[in-house]
C-alpha cells in the first residue's frame, strides 16, 4: 500500500464507488482496485484527472474484479502515467474506454 492514494481491496460486498464522486484532481499516488468481486464499473471517479505512482512502480492496478464490465469512470484522466498500467482477471470486462486520455505509461520498479 505504499504511496496509493486509493486502495480499494477484498470488499466482498462492494457492488458501487458512486459515493466518490467528490474526488476531484491529480492523485499524488496509485490507484489500486481488485477482488471486489461484485464492482461493476468505476463510475464515482470521474473526477479523478491524474495518478501518480506507488513505491512499486504502479500508477493503476485492476485486478481480479470478476463483474467489472466497464472502466469508463476513468474518463477523466489525462496524460503520463509515470508508472505501470496493469489490468488482469477482469473477466467481464470487454474495453479499455474510458483511458483514452492517457497518453503514455512509465514502468515498474521490478
Amino acid at each position: 500500500r505504499d504511496g496509493a492514494s486509493l486502495w480499494l481491496r477484498d470488499n466482498t460486498e462492494l457492488a458501487s464507488i458512486a459515493g466518490l464522486r467528490g474526488l476531484r484532481g491529480k492523485f499524488p499516488g496509485a490507484l489500486f482496485i481488485a477482488e471486489n468481486h461484485w464492482l461493476t464499473s468505476l463510475d464515482g471517479l470521474e473526477g479523478v484527472k491524474g495518478l501518480g505512482m506507488n513505491s512499486d512502480g504502479q500508477s493503476l492496478w485492476l485486478q481480479g474484479n470478476l463483474n467489472l464490465t466497464t472502466i469508463a469512470g476513468l474518463r477523466g484522466l489525462r496524460g503520463k502515467f509515470p508508472g505501470l498500467l496493469s489490468i488482469e482477471r477482469n473477466s467481464k470486462l470487454t474495453s479499455l474506454d474510458g483511458l483514452e486520455g492517457v497518453t503514455g505509461l512509465g514502468m515498474d520498479k521490478q
